[in-house]
């Protein structure tokens, strides 16, 4: 596993902050804001994108609970 990389979005005018580690092509992705983590399989995937559209969903998800 590596380090924490930071990873930002923007959801309805908002920016979103979160860190991701990549383990093999398994990308997990925490939100502080949210206390909570998103998991996902890059495969060919650029690891960061995947790691920003993990994070969209995550806010998305808790912002309509």
């Amino acid at each position: 596993m590596d380090e924490p990389r930071m990873v930002t979005v923007e959801v309805d005018g908002k920016t979103h902050v979160g860190d991701y580690t990549v383990t093999g092509d398994l990308v997990t992705v925490r939100s502080e804001d949210y206390a909570a983590e998103e998991s996902g399989h890059a495969g060919e995937g650029d690891p960061h994108d995947i790691a920003k559209l993990l994070l969209t969903e995550l806010v998305r998800r808790k912002e309509d609970l």
